[in-house]
C-alpha cells in the first residue's frame, strides 16, 4: 500500500534514521579534514599524495563490500563499516605533529619623502639560528653583522617593490618575543613612532645579507607525520566507502520494496548533513587574535563518534531480503558492463574529478586566500546541506521531468560554473560563497539521486549493491583521488595557484560533460532502451520462477494431506494446470504492479 509523502512508512523508517545519524557524523568530519592536515604540518604536496594514492589502495573496498552484501546480506557488514569509520576518524588527531618555522630577517622602513619615494631604515629584526636569543647575543650579532652595514636597500624585498632606503645610526638593540619565538631587534636613533602614522611603515624581507641567515626550525618528523596519517586515512577511506555503498544499496532496495522512494530517504541524509556543520560551528571556535592557541578540530571528530555509534545501533533494525535471479555470478557480473553503464561510469568519473578539486582545496582557499574564519566555513556547509534538504522534497519529479542522465550532466555543469566563479571573484570575507554553496542542491543532491536512480536502472537485479559500490568507487575513490593528486602536484611543482586550478578545472568539467551528453543522445540512448527491455524480461522470469515454486510447494502440501498417492499424481500433472492456479495469477498481477512502481519513467531530452 502506498504511503503519503509525510506519513510514516515503517518499512523505510529505520534506514532513514540510520542514514540521518551516519550523515550527521560524516558532515562533522569532512569540512575540517583538510584543515586538520595543514595543522598537523602537512604540505599541499602531502595532501595530494593522501587524496591521490589512497584511492589506489581502497579501490576494491566498495565493490567487494557490495558483492559480499549482495551474497550474504547488508546489515552485519554495514555495522562493522560504520564502527570502524568512526574509530579511524578519531585517530586522525593522534597523528604525531611536525612544524617548520621559517624566520627570515626583516627591516622596518618608513616613508621620508613621498614625492621622491625615499624611505628611512627604522629597525632590523633577526633571529640567530639554532641559538637561544639573549641580549648579549643580540649585541654581539649587531656588532658583527650590522655595525658596518652599507646600502641595505640592495638586499630588501618590499611589498611595494625596490625602495631607495637611507640608513641611520643605531640607537639600541633589544630582544623581543612573538608567536614564533624570540628574536633580536636593532632600532635607529630616531624616535619616529610619534611623528609618523602607522601607514607610513613597511615591513621588508632582508635577503642574502652577509651574516644574517634565514633560519628554518623544525619540530617533529615530517616523514613520520605523513606515513602515520596516510595509514590511518587509508583505513578510514576503506570503511567509509563500504558504509556509504551499503547504505545506498539498502536505502534504494527498501524504498522500492515498501512503495517509497530513494529521494525521500535522502531527505534524512540531508537533514543529518545540515545538522552536523551547524553543531560544529558551536563546537569549534577560533582562538582570540592575540592567542597562540590553535583550533582544536578534534572536537568535531569526537562529536561525530556519538552519531556514528547511534547509526550502528539503528542498523540493527535493518532487514533486507535479497532477490536472486538464478543466474550464475559470472553472468550477472558480465551484465554490469553495458554501454549505458559505461556512460554512467564516465559521467560519475568526470563529476568525481570536479569534486576532488572542490573537496580537497576549496576550504583551504577560502581560509588562506579569502580569510574566511572557521565558523564561516561551518555556516557555508550548513547552507549547502539546507539547500540539498529542501530540494530533496521535489527531487523525484524534477529528475523524472529532466531525465536521469540529463540531471547528472546539469549537476556537473553547475559545479564547473561554480569553480570558475570562485577563481574569478575575490571578496573578503567571501559572502558570495553562500549563494554558490546553495547550488549544492543541484550539483550534489539531485545529481547524486539521479546517479542512484540510473545505476538501479542499468544494474542486474541481484547486483544492486555491487553496481552502487562500483559507482562510488569510480566517483569518490578513483576520480577524486586522481584530481587531488594531479592538482596537488601542480600546486607544488609549478607556479599554478588555487584560483588557476579552479578555473582550469571548471572549464574541463563543462567541455567534457557536453561531449558525453552529445554521445548519450545520439548513440547510447538506443542501447539503454534495449537494456531496460531485457531487464524487465529478466525480472518477470525471476518472479514467475519464484511463484511457480511457491505454488508447487502449496499443491504438494495439500495433496499429500489427502492421499499417499498424490505425489505421483503431481509429478505427472500438466504444468499448464499450475499456471491456471488462482494464487499464481494473483502473483503475476502483483508483479506487474510492482514493475510499474519500480519504473523511474522515460528519459527525456
Amino acid at each position: 500500500m502506498g504511503k503519503g509523502f509525510f506519513s510514516i512508512n515503517m518499512g523505510v523508517l529505520w534506514v532513514k534514521l540510520t542514514y540521518f545519524a551516519f550523515s550527521c557524523g560524516m558532515s562533522m568530519i569532512f569540512p575540517y579534514s583538510t584543515l586538520q592536515m595543514r595543522q598537523l604540518g602537512m604540505t599541499y604536496e602531502d595532501i595530494s599524495y593522501v587524496f591521490g594514492l589512497i584511492p589506489a589502495l581502497t579501490f576494491f573496498a566498495s565493490p567487494i563490500a557490495g558483492f559480499i552484501g549482495d551474497r550474504l546480506g547488508y546489515r552485519a557488514i554495514l555495522i562493522v563499516s560504520i564502527l570502524l569509520t568512526g574509530i579511524s576518524a578519531t585517530c586522525f588527531d593522534w597523528t604525531p605533529r611536525c612544524s617548520e618555522q621559517i624566520r627570515a630577517p626583516t627591516a622596518i622602513v618608513y616613508e621620508l619623502d613621498s614625492l621622491n619615494g625615499t624611505f628611512g631604515l627604522y629597525s632590523v629584526q633577526w633571529a640567530p639560528c639554532d641559538k637561544h636569543v639573549t641580549p648579549v647575543l643580540c649585541n654581539n650579532s649587531l656588532t658583527n653583522n650590522l655595525d658596518q652595514m652599507q646600502d641595505l636597500s640592495a638586499y630588501l624585498d618590499c611589498p611595494g617593490g625596490d625602495l631607495d632606503v637611507i640608513d641611520f645610526p643605531w640607537n639600541s638593540v633589544s630582544t623581543l618575543e612573538n608567536s614564533n619565538g624570540s628574536f633580536c631587534q636593532a632600532e635607529s636613533d630616531l624616535n619616529l613612532e610619534v611623528t609618523h602614522p602607522v601607514e607610513a611603515f613597511q615591513r621588508c624581507l632582508i635577503q642574502d645579507y652577509p651574516g644574517l641567515e634565514t633560519c628554518v626550525r623544525q619540530s617533529g618528523s615530517h616523514v613520520t607525520t605523513f606515513w602515520v596519517y596516510f595509514a590511518i586515512r587509508t583505513f578510514f577511506q576503506w570503511f567509509m566507502n563500504c558504509a556509504y555503498s551499503l547504505l545506498d544499496s539498502t536505502s534504494i532496495t527498501l524504498a522500492k520494496r515498501h512503495d517509497s522512494d530513494y529521494s525521500q530517504v535522502l531527505i534524512f541524509n540531508q537533514l543529518g548533513a545540515t545538522l552536523g556543520p551547524f553543531l560544529c560551528a558551536w563546537v569549534i571556535q577560533d582562538p582570540a587574535s592575540d592567542s597562540q592557541d590553535e583550533i582544536n578540530y578534534a572536537l568535531a571528530f569526537y562529536a561525530a563518534d556519538g552519531f556514528l555509534f547511534v547509526a550502528c545501533l539503528l542498523s540493527l533494525k535493518l532487514d533486507v531480503t535479497l532477490e536472486k535471479t538464478g543466474q550464475k555470478v559470472s553472468k550477472s557480473l558480465g551484465q554490469l558492463i553495458t554501454k549505458p553503464s559505461v556512460l554512467l561510469f564516465v559521467l560519475v568519473g568526470i563529476n568525481g574529478l570536479g569534486w576532488g578539486v572542490h573537496d580537497s582545496y576549496l576550504n583551504v582557499y577560502l581560509q588562506e586566500y579569502l580569510d574566511a574564519p572557521t565558523a564561516f566555513i561551518s555556516y557555508l556547509a550548513f547552507v549547502a546541506s539546507l539547500a540539498g534538504l529542501l530540494i530533496s522534497f521535489v527531487a523525484k519529479p524534477l529528475i523524472q521531468w529532466v531525465g536521469d542522465v540529463n540531471m547528472i550532466a546539469v549537476g556537473i555543469l553547475v559545479e564547473g560554473v561554480r569553480l570558475i566563479i570562485y577563481a574569478t571573484v575575490v571578496q573578503t570575507p567571501p559572502y558570495y560563497a553562500f549563494a554558490l554553496h546553495a547550488l549544492d542542491s543541484i550539483s550534489w543532491t539531485t545529481t547524486f539521486v539521479a546517479t542512484i536512480y540510473y545505476s538501479y536502472t542499468v544494474a542486474p537485479p541481484d547486483l544492486i549493491a555491487t553496481m552502487t559500490a562500483t559507482i562510488n568507487a569510480i566517483e569518490f575513490i578513483i576520480a577524486k583521488g586522481i584530481a587531488s593528486l594531479i592538482s596537488g602536484q601542480l600546486l607544488a611543482q609549478t607556479s599554478m595557484e588555487l584560483p588557476d586550478l579552479f578555473l582550469s578545472s571548471g572549464i574541463f568539467l563543462i567541455v567534457s560533460t557536453l561531449l558525453v551528453l552529445l554521445a548519450y543522445h545520439f548513440w547510447i540512448k538506443r542501447y539503454e532502451i534495449e537494456l531496460l527491455a531485457h531487464k524487465a524480461n529478466l525480472i518477470e522470469r525471476m518472479r514467475r520462477k519464484q511463484n511457480a515454486s511457491e505454488v508447487r510447494v502449496s499443491v504438494v502440501s495439500s495433496t499429500l494431506s489427502m492421499s499417499p498417492h498424490a505425489e505421483d499424481d503431481l509429478n505427472t500433472a500438466d504444468p499448464q494446470s499450475l499456471r491456471r492456479n488462482d494464487s499464481y495469477e494473483n502473483a503475476l498481477e502483483q508483479i506487474g504492479e510492482a514493475q510499474r512502481r519500480f519504473s523511474f519513467g522515460p528519459t527525456r531530452l
